[in-house]
């Protein structure tokens, strides 16, 4: 069975035009770094990969609260951009992208990145074939 989020494109475009402010952690630490961070989330949505990419770097200013909404967002994000598009997207990336993406989809047991499934990997060959082959090749 495969997560749906569809409904979260819906909340990130009611969420671009709002101010943001610090008690939407995420957010607010990306309009620090010069970033609107819904905008950004529904161009990505849409697959723009530059807006993918653009998300992907503000995992590292994410801390704390902000983290915790950043990795759940960001699953919500792979889901509703789909196969296709992250596929695609991981082709442009740099091998040590892939890479880190690859140890993430690996882990087995509780992850905040990839809440509520526990066996990430599999789940990713099964629903995200495109993009498990540009991560993990086609016997892995």
């Amino acid at each position: 069975m495969k997560l749906n989020y569809d409904a979260s494109k819906k909340e990130w475009r009611k969420l671009r035009a709002k101010p943001v402010t610090q008690s939407d952690e995420a957010a607010w630490e990306a309009k620090q770094h010069g970033v609107n961070y819904y905008e950004t989330l529904v161009r990505a949505s849409e697959g723009d990969l530059k807006a993918i990419a653009r998300f992907n770097s503000l995992g590292e200013f994410m801390d704390g609260a902000a983290a915790e909404t950043y990795v759940t967002v960001w699953w919500r994000l792979f889901h509703v951009a789909g196969d296709e598009i992250f596929a695609n997207y991981f082709k442009s990336r740099p091998e040590k992208t892939r890479e880190s993406y690859r140890d993430t989809f690996s882990i087995v047991g509780a992850n905040d990145a990839t809440d509520p499934i526990s066996h990430p990997k599999p789940y990713i060959k099964q629903n995200f074939p495109k993009t498990y082959r540009v991560l993990f090749g086609k016997g892995q």
